[in-house]
């Protein structure tokens, strides 16, 4: 999602109309996505999910 959420533009309607994109703020460490602590996550990720 490119580091995106969405947020209910219409409270009152509860998720059935408007949403709009916005930036969620959150940053992951490059050191967190190389090496192995990214082959620890694609593991467990993929045991999880079934994906590997």
């Amino acid at each position: 999602m490119g580091g995106h959420v969405f947020a209910n533009v219409s409270p009152n309607h509860a998720w059935r109309g408007k949403a709009q994109l916005q930036n969620s703020g959150i940053y992951i460490p490059d050191e967190m996505l190389q090496g192995a602590t990214a082959a620890a996550f694609d593991k467990v990720m993929g045991d999880e999910l079934g994906a590997g």
